[in-house]
C-alpha cells in the first residue's frame, strides 16, 4: 500500500504537492480565485516546503488563507460557496488543520485593520503579525482567562508519521 509520504516526497514545488496529496485521497481540485482546493468541508492551502513548527511560517500561511476566508465569507463573488468548518495546510512534509471559527476575529474584522486590498499574496503584515504575536504571549498553560480570546497554535503533524 502506498503511503501518502511516499507521494509526497519526491515533489519539486507547490503544485506537484497539490496534485499528489489530492490524487491519493482521491479528490478532484477545485480552485476558486487563487484557493488552492475548496470543498465544502475543507478549505486547503499547499506549500512546498515550509517549516510549520515554526509560528512565523504558520502566521505567514494562515494569513494568507485569512484572506480566502474573507472572499469566500463577505463577496468576490464567492459568497454562494459556504466558508469550510476546517482549514488544512499541507506541504510536503507537515500539515496542520485549524477550525475556521478559531480564526473568525481575522477574517471577520470590519473595515481596513488588516489591508485586505492587497491581495493574497502580499498579505497584510498587521494580520501576519497579530496572528504571530498572539502564540509568542501566550503562556504555556493555554486556559489561562486573558489569553481566551487567541486562537490556539494548530497541532502540526508530519506526513511521514505512522
Amino acid at each position: 500500500m502506498k503511503h501518502l509520504y511516499d507521494s509526497l516526497r519526491l515533489c519539486a514545488k507547490e503544485e506537484e504537492v497539490k496534485a499528489e496529496f489530492c490524487k491519493f485521497f482521491k479528490m478532484k481540485i477545485c480552485a476558486l480565485r487563487g484557493i488552492d482546493h475548496y470543498t465544502e468541508r475543507v478549505l486547503f492551502e499547499f506549500k512546498y516546503d515550509r517549516n510549520f513548527k515554526n509560528a512565523e511560517n504558520v502566521a505567514r500561511v494562515l494569513a494568507q488563507v485569512m484572506y480566502y476566508a474573507r472572499m469566500l465569507k463577505f463577496g468576490a463573488g464567492l459568497t454562494k460557496y459556504p466558508l469550510p468548518p476546517y482549514i488544512c495546510v499541507v506541504d510536503k512534509n507537515e500539515a496542520f488543520f485549524a477550525e475556521t471559527k478559531d480564526y473568525a476575529k481575522f477574517y471577520a474584522a470590519k473595515g481596513d485593520r488588516y489591508d485586505w486590498g492587497l491581495g493574497n499574496r502580499t498579505v497584510s503584515f498587521r494580520l501576519h503579525g497579530w496572528m504571530r504575536w498572539s502564540w509568542r504571549v501566550r503562556p504555556p498553560e493555554a486556559r489561562a482567562e486573558k489569553f481566551r480570546h487567541l486562537p490556539p497554535f494548530p497541532y502540526i503533524f508530519s506526513i511521514g508519521d505512522k
